[in-house]
């Protein structure tokens, strides 16, 4: 319980953090890279733990943050690419 109590906690401290460099107009890329690679990351550990628990996967809950999560990620894709051809 503890490991997923962590990974929650850091997913938290990596969207927050992402959050933060994408509202600061001084950031630099490096900065809003590394926040994004940290959240990116810390996600890919949160589905690891799930695929422990069949229970989880199942749940409505966790169905719905998932599809929020792609979507998120997307995003972030596709305003690297955006970025990219700029």
């Amino acid at each position: 319980m503890t490991h997923e109590q962590s990974t929650l906690v850091k997913l938290t401290e990596a969207r927050t953090s992402a959050m933060a460099v994408h509202d600061n107009p001084n950031a630099t890329l490096a900065q809003k890279e590394m926040a994004e690679n940290q959240l990116s990351g810390t996600l890919k550990t949160l589905f690891a733990v799930t695929e422990n628990y069949p229970e989880l996967k199942a749940s409505q809950n966790f169905l719905q943050l998932q599809d929020e999560i792609s979507d998120t990620e997307n995003k972030i894709q596709a305003s690297r690419r955006f970025y990219n051809s700029n």
